[in-house]
């Protein structure tokens, strides 16, 4: 995920449950997601770092992923905003 989209990141983590006959397919949809990334699964659960522009679209991508069919629940771990540098810029 490019972190120089966007002029503020909302960078956040989720713990993703799902059920285990559909975790292939789970994952697979929600790794296909604009500014998610699977960083850890196993069997029934899931990591995900997700990178937006702005926390309503963190809780948008997180209400999407929820909504994934197999997906038993979705919980938001972490937030933090940081500032992009700009070139020739110091943070």
């Amino acid at each position: 995920m490019p972190s120089d989209l966007f002029a503020t990141n909302h960078i956040s983590s989720a713990i993703i449950r799902f059920g285990q006959n559909a975790g292939s397919r789970v994952l697979d949809q929600i790794d296909d997601m604009h500014g998610v990334e699977v960083v850890y699964a196993d069997h029934t659960t899931a990591i995900v770092v997700i990178e937006t522009p702005s926390s309503n679209a963190a809780g948008e991508a997180l209400a999407g992923i929820a909504a994934v069919e197999g997906v038993l629940s979705a919980v938001l771990a972490y937030e933090q905003t940081v500032p992009n540098e700009v070139e020739g810029e110091c943070a």
